[in-house]
């Protein structure tokens, strides 16, 4: 998808296994959502990054990109249900996928933070190991 959208899409992550307790399948829509929002968010040419890292906390995921971004007043309200910002109305969507996204952190005791990449949007997400949930 993203080569057909001309995005360069790059995951980077250490040599040592990463590992989150958890629902397999939300933990994978949680990925497939941000990625995919990346994507369909940014003009062809951009770039987004997928990196992971095991800190003595827990896992820390991130997904970047070099995109429009998301307008500063926006970011608090991007996780509430049909949210939309001003630069996403006219594009595909039904303001739920962060919404989601959301949802599968809290359920896994995970803490998600939006900021800006300049340019671009960055999302990062920490899995702190205590509070990991297995299924």
């Amino acid at each position: 998808t993203a080569e057909d959208a001309g995005i360069e899409l790059t995951i980077k992550v250490p040599d040592e296994h990463l590992e989150v307790f958890g629902d397999k399948n939300l933990l994978t829509q949680l990925l497939s959502n941000l990625v995919e929002n990346a994507i369909k968010h940014c003009p062809a040419g951009s770039k987004v990054l997928v990196s992971g890292e095991n800190t003595p906390e827990g896992l820390i995921l991130q997904i970047t990109d070099d995109g429009p971004g998301i307008e500063c007043r926006d970011q608090d309200r991007i996780f509430h249900r049909f949210f939309r910002g001003e630069k996403s109305r006219n594009s595909p969507g039904n303001g739920l996928g962060l919404a989601l996204v959301k949802a599968i952190c809290d359920l896994h005791g995970a803490e998600i933070i939006v900021s800006d990449n300049d340019p671009g949007t960055a999302f990062e997400i920490k899995f702190f190991a205590m509070n990991a949930i297995s299924t």
